[in-house]
């Protein structure tokens, strides 16, 4: 699942993406052309996912509950829900950070902290 992007082009109807306990995944691309219709993706303890890039201009929701990675998104501009679980405080401000330009457009924001 090195090159999700290749995959995805396969799957142009996929609007619901869950990915959950993979630990095969280390580098995760979604890189959605126009043509795909992904509106929601949830990513859930993959505790070998080190870094994660995406672009899915149709994107409605993004969960992610899991380890400290390296983020980078492209273009959201229908970006509703925001669902973020971490280990600390620190560690979710790091995978919100990324997401600061669109958290005017955001409608629910979901943080799962640990408390220490």
């Amino acid at each position: 699942m090195e090159n999700s992007s290749n995959t995805l082009s396969n799957c142009p109807n996929l609007e619901h993406l869950r990915l959950f306990c993979l630990d095969q995944i280390v580098n995760l691309n979604v890189s959605a052309s126009s043509s795909l219709q992904l509106k929601h993706l949830d990513i859930f303890q993959c505790k070998s996912l080190e870094s994660l890039e995406f672009c899915a201009p149709k994107l409605v929701t993004f969960k992610y509950f899991g380890n400290l990675i390296r983020l980078s998104i492209g273009s959201l501009p229908l970006l509703a829900e925001l669902d973020i679980g971490a280990s600390h405080f620190h560690q979710a401000k790091f995978v919100l950070a990324p997401f600061s330009s669109y958290l005017s457009q955001i409608e629910t924001l979901k943080l799962h902290v640990r408390l220490p």
